[in-house]
């Protein structure tokens, strides 16, 4: 039987509860300024560095470069996951989790053999629960990303794909749309669509021909695809930790009102059994008063 006592103490840990999720959500709050401020840094970087490209691929046509040619050999593909390092944050590690099985599915149905690479201890352990070996992988990368934690992933992958060993990667993480949505999104990094870049609306511009360079096109265009790749990745990846902020700030403010909603049921729910224990000793007084 659930006595007042009972219901009492579940209504003082609720409480409890709702305590620390408010101060979570607080915290996230703050952070999450913090995050969107990075991510809003990082992202003029990439596509200066993108519209640069396409001015020169497009006063140099004949340029072929590895990063532009699509392999149609070697069936390995790398896959990067980016998730978080922490719970608490609602559904945005699941959401990726399942596009992620379905990219998996896709891409061993055409014959194609997959190397993981994981960002986030989530998508780590998820990996080692689906017998998935990573070939390396970053986690506790806290609220503040630098660059110096990506280097090594960044090479490894440069290297593989240089040497022919791996012919496309993909990035799936969470993207920042606004503190309302946020995406779980699956991202080609390589090879670049050669369509897209020259002629993308937001890259075509009257100063595109003019430049004056010092060293070979080839070797210029070269570092700064490489340049590119290392602002993408950092860029998606401080778009994931902004995104988790936003995550978890909602999250835990949904606590705090399924707390509060909790808890007026609870205290309904103890004033009745109070009421009622009250009632049931009246009638005992006087139903023994009455004998007597």
């Amino acid at each position: 039987m659930v006595t007042s006592k009972n219901i009492f103490n579940k209504i003082k840990s609720i409480k409890n509860t709702k305590k620390i999720t408010k101060a979570m959500e607080m915290v996230s709050a703050s952070k999450m300024r913090k995050t969107q401020n990075k991510m809003h840094e990082a992202r003029p970087y990439s596509e200066n560095i993108k519209r640069i490209i396409c001015n020169l691929l497009r006063t140099h046509c004949e340029y072929k470069n590895l990063f532009l040619k699509k392999k149609n050999k070697i069936k390995r593909v790398a896959i990067i996951l980016i998730t978080t390092d922490k719970g608490l944050c609602g559904s945005i590690n699941s959401n990726i989790f399942r596009i992620l099985i379905k990219k998996i599915n896709e891409l061993e149905n055409k014959g194609n053999f997959i190397d993981f690479f994981a960002i986030g201890q989530k998508g780590l352990n998820f990996l080692n629960e689906i017998n998935i070996k990573t070939k390396l992988c970053i986690t506790h990368i806290g609220d503040i990303l630098y660059l110096n934690k990506l280097t090594n992933l960044i090479k490894i992958l440069l290297k593989n794909y240089q040497n022919n060993l791996i012919n496309s990667i993909y990035i799936i993480y969470t993207k920042f749309i606004n503190t309302i949505q946020q995406k779980a999104t699956i991202y080609k990094l390589l090879p670049f669509d050669y369509k897209h870049l020259i002629y993308s609306k937001k890259n075509n511009s009257k100063y595109s021909s003019y430049y004056t360079y010092e060293t070979d096109i080839i070797t210029l265009i070269n570092k700064l695809f490489i340049r590119y790749i290392e602002a993408l990745i950092y860029q998606l990846v401080s778009e994931n930790i902004a995104s988790e902020q936003v995550s978890r700030m909602m999250a835990m403010k949904s606590a705090s009102e399924n707390a509060d909603y909790i808890i007026d049921e609870l205290k309904l729910i103890y004033n009745k059994t109070r009421q009622a224990t009250i009632t049931k000793e009246l009638s005992e007084i006087i139903s023994g008063s009455s004998v007597i």
